[in-house]
């Protein structure tokens, strides 16, 4: 293969791969480090130190 053309792949790679670790992002990320607010929720309980009496079942928590 000619200079040109291993450069050419190489950076079709490079870019194929960031796109699809972008996509493992979107995908493997938890929901409370978005914008959502019951996730957001979730995240506040686990950050906060207290002592609390609620059950998280999926996106409801019972009391």
């Amino acid at each position: 293969m000619t200079r040109k053309k291993v450069l050419l792949y190489c950076m079709g790679m490079a870019v194929t791969s960031v796109l699809l670790l972008a996509a493992a992002q979107l995908m493997l990320q938890p929901k409370y480090m978005g914008d959502v607010v019951e996730g957001n929720l979730v995240a506040d309980y686990y950050i906060s130190g207290y002592d609390h009496d609620v059950l998280f079942v999926g996106d409801c928590d019972c009391y």
